[in-house]
């Protein structure tokens, strides 16, 4: 199975390298293929981390500690 990179809102899976991921507790290989990003790829990823910056570097300390707080919680509930 090959995955996707989710760029933005989007994936995409344009690459013609493929990386395998390894379970750091058990180092045994996860399946699917995780591909590789083409210039395309990258240069859009830089776009959007662009405006991305542009936006949350207007907002608060506070509303920035909400925001890693909330990303947090979203990855502990992941397990």
């Amino acid at each position: 199975m090959i995955e996707s990179n989710i760029i933005g809102f989007q994936t995409s899976a344009k690459g013609n390298s493929f990386t395998i991921a390894t379970n750091p507790a058990t180092n045994e290989p996860l399946p699917g293929k995780f591909p590789g990003a083409n210039t395309d790829e990258i240069n859009f990823t830089v776009d959007q981390a662009s405006k991305a910056f542009d936006i949350y570097s207007k907002i608060s300390g506070k509303e920035k500690a909400e925001f890693l707080n909330a990303i947090a919680d979203e990855i502990a509930a992941l397990g």
